[in-house]
Order: C-alpha cells, then sequence, then structure tokens
C-alpha cells in the first residue's frame, strides 16, 4: 500500500509539474510573438541605414574622391561630424568636465571647417553634389540609431525554463538505492523539483534574444552587397560620363598581380584589416588611450600632411597613375588647411574627451566594444570613433561585470578514488595557496570539499583515506589534527577544519561509504553539486531568510585528487564568468605531467588539441567538454540540467553518454539549455596522465566512446539546439560534422598511410599491404573479443611496437622525398654550347610533382604547411612551444592511437571498469599510522573503533 500511495503522489506531482511548465512555455510563446512583431520596425531601420551607407560610400568612392586633390580628400571625410557632435550635446555627459560648453565650440568649428571645405569644392573641385555622399555616411552611422538599434544585447533578459531535452527517456525517480533523506545530498526525486522551478525567475543576464549584433551584421551585410552594386552601376552608368559601365565590368575583372591598382588595392585591404584588429586589441586590452584615442585623432592630420607635402604626394601620384591635380596647389591649400584644424580641434573636443573617459573592463568582447563588430575600410578612423560604445552605452554591462563590489562564493569539490600519496599532496598543497592568497577582507569566499569514494570499508577507513588524513599536517599546515569536526553522515563520516591563514578556509573530507552511497565519478559529482545547491548555500542567508549570494555568482571549482594549480589560474576562470553572466562553465588549460614515451605522446596531444581544438570550438560556437579535472561551473547553469543528469541508465547509448564521459554529457547538457562553456587559455593546471600502456588504453576506451555519442546526440538534436541556444551557429554543427567523419574515417585514413610506407620501404604490393593489416585487425578483435585483458594488452602493445617500426620506415621514406624536392627547387636552367648550337637544359621535375610551376610532391606540399601551421602555433605559444618536439613520438605512435585503440575501445565498448593507478601508494593500514600515529588514533576513537 506504501508503495502505491508513493507512486500515486509521484504521478501527481509529474502531472503538476508538467501543467505548469506548458503554462509556463505559452506565455514565453505568447511574449516571443510580441518581440518578433516589435522586431519588424528594427529591421526596416537596419535594411535603410544599410542602404544609405552603400549609396553614401558608392558616391564618396565613384564620385568625391574621384574629383579634386589628394589632401582635400582627406579633409572632406571628416564634412559630416558636426551631426554626432550636436547628439553629444543634447546627451550632456556630466561626467565630463565642462563638456558641453567644449562640445559647443566643437560644433562651432565642425561647421567653420564643412563651411571651407564646400568652398573648396564650389570654387575648385566639379560635381560639389558627390559631398551628400559623406552626409548619407554620416547619417547612417549616427549614434542614436545605433543605440537604439540593439536595445537588448545590454539588457538582462529572462531566460525561457529549462525544457528536458533528453526526450529519448524521462528522468527516473531512483528511490531504490538509499530511503534516507541525506541532509547535504538530495535523492533523485529531490532532483526532480528543480525540473519545474529552476529558472523560472529567469536566468540573471542570461541573453538569449533573438535579435543579436551578429544577426543584424549580417543583414546589413546582404543589403550593403545589393545597394553597392546597385548604386555603382547606376553611378559609372548615368554619372560618369568619361567611363562606360561595360568597360568598368571589362576591367574590373581583367585585373593581374603585377597592376599597380592591385598592389594598392591589396595594401589598402590589408592595414584596413590590421588597422581594425589593433583597435580591437587595444580596447579588449584596455590600452585604449595610447593605443586607439591618440591614434585616431592622429590619423587623419598625417595622412593631410603626406599627401600636402609636394615630393611625398608626387610620389604616390606616379605609382597610383593620378591625374596631375592629385597634388595640393598652392591657391587651394590655405581652405584644406583651415577645414583640417577646424576638424581636429571639433573632434578631440568631443570624441577625444569621450574615448579619454571611457571605463573599460579587461577582455571584453568585441560585441561590448564595438556596436557593430566589423570594419569600413573606406573611412576606418571614422568609422571607429563612431562605432565604440561609450560609458552610457556600457552602463548595464559594467554593473552585471562589477567584480569589487559583487560577493562570490567558490566551492572548490575534489572527486577522489585511489590516487598516490604524492598525487594527493599536490592538490593539498594547491588548495593550501589558495587559502593563503585569499584576504580575509576579499569579497571572493572559498571552501574546499574533498569526495573520497570507497573510503569507509565496514566500519573501518580503507588504506588510501588513512593515507589522505596523513598528508594533512605537512601539506596544509594543520598543526592539530584533533581540532577538527567529526560528523558522522548517511553517506558515511565527514571531517572539517579550518585551514590557517588570513581567511581561515574551511576544508571538509566527505568520506563515502559504498554501502550506503553510490560510487564513481558521475555520482560523486551529483553528490556535491547538490550538496551545494540544497545545504551549503542555504548556510547563509540574511535577515529575510534569503540567500546573501545569488546563484549565478555562485561557482563550483571541479578539480580532479591529483592537480595541481595556482591562485593566478581560478582568478582567470572566475574572470571569465563574472564578465559573461551566460557563461555556464569555463575550462583552463592542461598540461600532462609524468616520464616516459606515453607521456611525450600525450604532451604533444594536449597541446594540439588545446590550441586548435579547444580554440576552435571557443571561437565557434561553446567549448562541449570542461574537463572535471579543473574547471568551473555556475551554480545557476547546474542548477537548470542536475535532474537529468542525476537519471539512470536505461538504455545502451545511455550508459555512452552518462557513464564513460560524465564530464562532456555534462556540458553537452548545458549547451543544450543554452549556456555557453569558455575556454581560458591563460588559466593553467598540471595533472598526471597515464604513464603506463594499460591505464591509457583504459582511460582512452571510455572518452572515445563518450566523444562520438555525445556528438552525435548534439547533431541529432541540433534544431532544437539551436532554437534555445543562439550561440551555437550553423557552421558549428557542420563542424562537429566534420570531426565526426574524420573520426570515423581516421582508422582507414592509417591503414593507407601505413601501406605506403610499406610499399616504400620494402616495397610491398600496396593491396597486400592492407589486406595484411586487415588481417592483424581482425586478429586482435577476436582477442579482444575472446581473451582477458591480460591478452589485450600483450597483443595491442606488440602491434603497437611493430607499427612504430613501420612509421619509422614512413617518417624516412618521406624525409628522402622532401630532400629530393628541395634540391629540385635549387636546380637552375643551363645553357650550354655543343658543337656550336647553344642549348637550353630545363631542370627534371620528378614523377610526383604537382607541375611543372610547382615541381614538388603533394606530399612534400602537405607536409610544409603541417609543419608550417604547427610552428605558427608555437610562436603564438612561446611558453609551450617545447611540446612540438614530441610529434614525432605522436607520429609513431599514431596508429596505435587511431587503429588499434579504437578497435580496443569498440569491442570493449561494454566494460565499466575504470582505469586503476599502479603507482606506489599506502597500502597498509600500518604504514600509514606511524605516519601520524596520534591523529589516527583520534579517528579510531571517533568511528568507535581502535585498531
Amino acid at each position: 500500500m506504501a508503495s502505491i500511495e508513493e507512486e500515486t503522489e509521484v504521478k501527481e506531482t509529474i502531472e503538476t509539474d508538467i501543467s505548469d511548465l506548458t503554462v509556463k512555455t505559452e506565455s514565453i510563446i505568447d511574449r516571443s510573438k510580441k518581440e518578433k512583431k516589435s522586431q519588424g520596425p528594427s529591421r526596416i531601420v537596419i535594411i535603410i541605414l544599410a542602404a544609405l551607407e552603400s549609396v553614401g560610400l558608392s558616391l564618396v568612392i565613384f564620385k568625391a574622391l574621384n574629383t579634386g586633390q589628394g589632401a582635400s580628400g582627406v579633409t572632406t571625410m571628416e564634412i559630416g561630424i558636426f551631426l554626432p557632435i550636436f547628439y553629444f550635446i543634447k546627451k550632456n555627459n556630466l561626467h565630463i568636465k565642462l563638456f558641453r560648453g567644449l562640445s559647443v565650440m566643437a560644433v562651432l568649428f565642425a561647421i567653420a571647417g564643412a563651411s571651407f571645405d564646400i568652398l573648396l569644392h564650389v570654387k575648385y573641385a566639379a560635381d560639389t553634389w558627390s559631398l551628400c555622399g559623406y552626409l548619407l555616411v554620416y547619417l547612417s552611422w549616427f549614434p542614436y540609431l545605433n543605440r537604439n538599434l540593439f536595445p537588448r544585447v545590454m539588457t538582462k533578459v529572462q531566460a525561457p525554463p529549462n525544457i528536458n531535452i533528453q526526450t529519448s527517456s524521462p528522468i527516473s525517480i531512483n528511490r531504490t538505492h538509499s530511503s534516507a533523506s541525506l541532509p547535504g545530498v538530495s535523492s533523485a526525486s529531490n532532483l526532480t523539483s528543480y525540473n519545474s522551478t529552476a529558472n523560472t525567475s529567469g536566468i540573471s543576464s542570461h541573453l538569449c534574444d533573438k535579435t543579436s549584433p551578429w544577426k543584424v551584421l549580417f543583414i546589413s551585410a546582404f543589403i550593403k552587397i545589393v545597394f553597392t552594386l546597385a548604386s555603382s552601376a547606376l553611378l559609372i552608368k548615368f554619372a560618369m560620363d568619361d567611363f562606360s559601365f561595360d568597360n568598368g565590368w571589362t576591367q574590373g575583372w581583367n585585373w593581374n598581380t603585377s597592376d599597380d591598382v592591385f598592389v594598392l588595392f591589396i595594401v589598402h585591404t590589408t592595414t584596413s584589416i590590421v588597422g581594425y584588429a589593433i583597435a580591437v586589441f587595444a580596447c579588449h586590452t584596455c590600452m585604449d588611450r595610447g593605443s586607439f584615442v591618440i591614434p585616431l585623432i592622429l590619423s587623419s592630420p598625417i595622412a593631410y600632411i603626406i599627401l600636402a607635402v609636394a615630393r611625398s604626394c608626387e610620389w604616390i601620384r606616379d605609382f597610383s597613375g593620378h591625374s596631375p591635380d592629385f597634388c595640393v596647389k598652392d591657391s587651394s591649400l590655405i581652405y584644406s588647411l583651415i577645414a583640417m584644424l577646424c576638424f581636429c580641434i571639433a573632434i578631440s573636443l568631443t570624441f577625444g574627451r569621450l574615448l579619454w573617459n571611457v571605463q573599460n573592463i579587461v577582455l571584453q568582447k568585441e560585441i561590448q566594444l564595438f556596436w557593430h563588430p566589423t570594419y569600413n575600410s573606406v573611412m576606418l578612423e571614422q568609422w571607429l570613433l563612431l562605432n565604440r560604445k561609450l560609458n552610457d552605452d556600457m552602463e548595464e554591462e559594467s554593473n552585471q561585470i562589477n567584480r569589487n563590489t559583487e560577493k562570490t562564493r567558490v566551492y572548490i569539490c575534489t572527486t577522489m578514488y585511489r590516487e598516490s600519496r604524492y598525487e594527493m599532496q599536490q592538490l593539498l598543497e594547491s588548495i593550501r595557496n589558495i587559502s593563503q592568497a585569499t584576504s580575509d577582507k576579499s569579497q571572493i569566499h572559498f571552501e574546499s570539499h574533498v569526495f573520497l569514494d570507497g573510503a569507509i570499508k565496514g566500519e573501518e577507513m580503507t588504506d588510501y583515506a588513512l593515507q589522505l588524513l596523513s598528508l594533512l599536517k605537512d601539506a596544509l599546515n594543520i598543526d592539530d589534527l584533533k581540532t577538527c569536526t567529526k560528523t558522522s553522515t548517511p553517506y558515511g563520516l565527514k571531517f572539517g577544519w579550518k585551514l590557517p591563514g588570513p581567511s581561515k578556509m574551511t576544508f571538509i573530507i566527505h568520506m563515502k561509504d559504498p554501502k550506503k552511497v553510490k560510487k564513481k565519478k558521475r555520482w560523486s559529482q551529483i553528490m556535491y553539486m547538490s550538496y551545494v545547491l540544497d545545504f551549503l548555500r542555504k548556510q547563509h542567508l540574511d535577515g529575510e531568510s534569503n540567500c546573501t549570494v545569488s546563484e549565478s555568482d555562485c561557482y563550483i571549482l571541479t578539480t580532479d585528487a591529483d592537480v595541481k594549480f595556482t591562485p593566478e589560474s581560478v582568478e582567470a576562470l572566475l574572470d571569465f564568468m563574472k564578465r559573461d553572466s551566460s557563461v555556464g562553465a569555463v575550462c583552463a588549460r592542461t598540461y600532462p605531467i609524468g616520464k616516459g614515451p606515453l607521456v611525450w605522446y600525450q604532451k604533444f596531444e594536449y597541446a594540439i588539441g588545446h590550441w586548435f581544438q579547444k580554440a576552435a570550438e571557443h571561437v565557434l560556437g561553446s567549448v562541449l567538454c570542461a574537463p572535471g579535472c579543473f574547471s568551473v561551473y555556475r551554480c545557476s547553469a547546474i542548477k537548470s540540467i542536475l535532474p537529468n543528469y542525476a537519471s539512470d541508465v536505461e538504455r545502451a547509448f545511455e550508459f555512452l553518454i552518462k557513464d564513460m564521459g560524465e564530464d562532456r554529457w555534462l556540458c553537452t547538457l548545458m549547451v543544450q539549455s543554452g549556456w555557453r562553456i569558455e575556454y581560458c587559455a591563460a588559466s593553467k593546471n598540471e595533472t598526471y596522465c597515464p604513464d603506463e600502456f594499460e591505464e591509457f588504453y583504459k582511460q582512452r576506451r571510455r572518452w572515445i566512446a563518450s566523444t562520438l555519442a555525445n556528438i552525435i546526440s548534439l547533431i541529432e538534436e541540433w534544431n532544437l539546439i539551436r532554437s534555445l541556444n543562439h550561440r551555437v551557429p550553423f557552421l558549428f554543427c557542420i563542424y562537429q560534422m566534420f570531426l565526426l567523419v574524420s573520426t570515423v574515417i581516421g582508422p582507414s585514413t592509417v591503414i593507407i598511410i601505413v601501406a605506403g610506407g610499406l610499399n616504400y620501404a620494402w616495397n610491398v604490393d600496396l593491396i597486400l599491404a592492407v589486406v595484411l593489416q586487415i588481417v592483424v585487425c581482425v586478429i586482435y578483435a577476436l582477442i579482444c573479443l575472446y581473451k582477458k585483458e591480460k591478452w589485450q594488452m600483450q597483443f595491442g602493445k606488440v602491434i603497437t611496437f611493430l607499427y612504430a617500426v613501420v612509421m619509422t620506415a614512413v617518417v624516412v621514406g618521406i624525409a628522402e622525398q622532401v630532400a629530393e624536392d628541395l634540391i629540385s627547387l635549387n636546380d637552375k636552367v643551363k645553357v650550354e654550347t655543343k658543337d656550336g648550337k647553344t642549348v637550353t637544359i630545363q631542370p627534371t621535375v620528378g614523377p610526383g610533382a604537382i607541375s611543372d610551376d610547382v615541381p614538388v610532391s603533394v606530399v612534400t606540399l602537405y607536409l610544409g604547411l603541417l609543419i608550417a601551421i604547427f610552428l605558427v602555433s608555437g610562436a603564438f605559444h612561446p611558453t609551450e612551444i617545447a611540446c612540438l618536439l614530441h610529434g614525432f613520438t605522436y607520429l609513431l605512435c599514431l596508429p596505435s592511437g587511431y587503429l588499434v585503440l579504437n578497435i580496443y575501445s569498440v569491442v570493449n565498448i561494454t566494460d565499466r571498469s575504470w582505469e586503476n593507478r599502479t603507482q606506489d601508494t599506502c597500502q597498509s593500514y600500518d604504514r600509514c599510522t606511524n605516519t601520524l600515529p596520534k591523529a589516527l588514533q583520534m579517528v579510531a576513537k571517533v568511528q568507535g573503533y581502535t585498531k
């Protein structure tokens, strides 16, 4: 009867949750429809502004700059600067002293400069009406329009409630494992309450609005392409008598690299892109005063001086093929000079002071610095002046990222199982450094929690638990272990200390009994996540019983038991989280440490993985795996996906996703729920990687299956993910498909490469070489199916060695081929005289050459490009460039990593065991008790037993 009542109660709860969720979803849909209606005028404004800019720039290029002199053209580019100055006078920036009075003077100078410029064109140039092009451009860049074009980019918006995306399996309600309601660990039934309550108030600053700057940019770019082509064609046909449309079209396509015009075009485009990139970097790193404001103010005057000086102007005229009247005449110099001085004074009094007083935050994104995240190559400096966001524009964003006034709580949660003594000590020393570096007046409060799996066996602590306790005195500087608080919990035991240091950081060890609570890493993660959300946060309340720190300002720093990190690395991760509240997690750069060839292999692999894959995911959309060894998660993001993460495995595919790679699945749920995951290369940590063949294969067996399963899951639910997470573009889906395909065809690619090496080294027939490898693969697969693990590992080692020998031959063959190609490149045309006749001898081209013009083989070209990419990447990471030296080891082990390991992983896909450490550990109780006998005697008394 009790079970029937419980089931009835659960069903009623679920029905209530579903009805509430349906109502909230309908309200979200209604609100989104209203927002779409309100977005109509915004889209019209985007189209109008893009059209005005295109038509204006066409007039500037084809008419205004094509008539008159070079120096006067530079001056005329500032003719419309008085329009935005009027807007800033109306705003009246009170934080800048005497701003309105000086801005009025700036308007007068700007109008005077425009008058002299118009007079100059009326007197010395034709088609004065073409100056309207500048006014159209300045009107399309008007600051007021930019500010109102992106009303939602800066504001906090309500995020939709997180709907369970894993529709293939409902959330299971686990009541069989433990009937006790743990004070710090919610049961699965308690976790389901999040499904209806999470994010009902909205995720603070979770930017899920559809009107993003990138979408505005896409619409604007499309309109600009259309109107630029149309307006240019009309101008050429009707407003340029000396130039026909047919001639323009023909000459436009008949270009070559030797033309001076082409060289000028490449120089202009390159310098514009580099200039914009430098401007973004200067604002990104808060060096904008000296590297952004001053260069923008001085750029036009310097360009004017270069074109006003006769010698430099004549050189430019001769090189570019301009007309003789390109340089300044003495009669017109006075007008353009006065106009330039007036414009410089006007820009300095307004834009100079506004940009000088901008209060920046380090490492802001491009869309937080500029209205439109792109550049204009025709009028670059004017575009940067008007496109830069000012203090008022970034006020709400700055309030969201105020690192000095917000209180923050960080819970360092570590999962531990059977780590060695020196691995545990490395972690404890890192925790001690955090405690010592944190001030008692700091707004960031740290707590450390270690969750030790299998720590209790019967009524006694295991050897690894005693080993951990024996390290506390030396690693954490705890003088007296008896000062701890001892608590018996439903999951085992809990020991707590206050660490020495300014902040008196709390350090707690949770010793899990496998008979009372589930073991393995995912369940330890669920345990500490629920512990933080349900218990720890509620210990800090204000007078109105509200939590003193919001969920979005609470973070969980996940670490492995063998990781080494610094306070600076933690600060870098938190900085990423604080500057963007839509980020759910941030991962760091992990350095594998250890000794041996297998460690060398992993050092190169980790370097390439972080340099390319992590960085590509960060740029294209979102990182898909924030490793649990050292990453920061936002509590509000965890709360939204914890019910699904805590669900049991009910299907075979779920086993691959949930239990084979828990970190990747957690991140997959975050991305599906609308959160973004970022990669912080400035944050570094070190961890011991597998240095034994068996341990490495067991680790990668889990990683390969989990990675493929999660990628397939993402691709299958791509439309739903795109509807909930606008940060994941379609290009990111293409990238994931490419990774999936490359992973699947990786083994066959290795077989082809090795077959080529066998053919080159020992003249083995290609087909025979492929067949031999297939036979070897089948034999190894049968061994993995029918033999014990020991046999699998031994044969895996033998095959790895044989493949390394073959790859050595491949490397030698490729080196010989490259040497022959390099020698052929140095061959020159020889002219010999024989029997009174002059004979020209052309250099011979090798049989594998691409063509006569490219006398190198495809292998040499590919290898050269690959090495160049690695060297350039290493140059951008000078402190890590030594990792490239291990590339040779990686190359020799490539068949083992991409062929043998995949066979082992697929055949053993049902194996649920984890890799076991074989290092020297504390294996006896007596050995540990000899280290700290008094402390362990105290622990024994607490447990109620003596030893």
